[in-house]
């Protein structure tokens, strides 16, 4: 089978299914997760979600787009894709990768405990949450989206200026906007700079 278009979710989790056919077109969800399944066909479109979670994939399609979320928890993937849209929330806690990719947009949240990677790229636009709570990130990109709310690590991080200023910023546990963050980072910047 090379060709296939599902018109519903297609539900393969703890199958016996080892590969997915060369093109596939899934108008509702695709969940292949805890499968033997080790490899994503070039030619996939999914329409609603994609659960991939503790499976041996190791990469995902180039330009891939899927329309709700997308649970890569527990695989081996290490890099992502250029061109990856994700219409609800990506799900990429204790994976191994070392960097998101440029222009990545994700129109829920990302969660992204236990990371290693230290930058954000450029281009990143998040529709909900951005939760940078257990990451070591200390520097924010300019063109930097956030529709929903930014957790940030440490209370020191500078926000780039492009984020609207009624942004919703946690840290370790206290609310503010982006607004107030500013600035208190200008105040105390200030203040440092009077003794110098």
């Amino acid at each position: 089978l090379n060709d296939l278009t599902v018109t519903d979710t297609l539900y393969l989790v703890h199958s016996g299914v080892k590969r997915l056919p060369k093109r596939l077109n899934v108008l509702g969800g695709l969940n292949i997760t805890a499968t033997k399944i080790k490899e994503l066909p070039p030619c996939l479109r999914v329409a609603g979600h994609m659960g991939l979670a503790f499976t041996n994939i190791e990469r995902l399609p180039e330009n891939l787009k899927v329309g709700g979320y997308l649970n890569i928890f527990g695989t081996p993937i290490e890099e992502l894709p250029k061109g990856l849209e994700v219409g609800g929330d990506f799900l990429f806690s204790s994976s191994k990768i070392k960097e998101l990719p440029e222009n990545l947009k994700v129109g829920g949240n990302i969660r992204s405990d236990n990371l290693k990677f230290k930058t954000l790229p450029k281009g990143l636009e998040v529709g909900g949450r951005l939760d940078l709570g257990q990451t070591g990130i200390s520097t924010l990109p300019d063109c930097l989206v956030v529709f929903g709310e930014l957790a940030l690590p440490e209370n020191n991080v500078v926000l780039p200026l492009g984020l609207h200023d009624d942004l919703k910023i946690t840290c370790r546990g206290v609310s503010t906007t982006a607004r107030r963050w500013r600035e208190r980072i200008a105040t105390e910047m200030a203040e440092d700079n009077f003794f110098i």
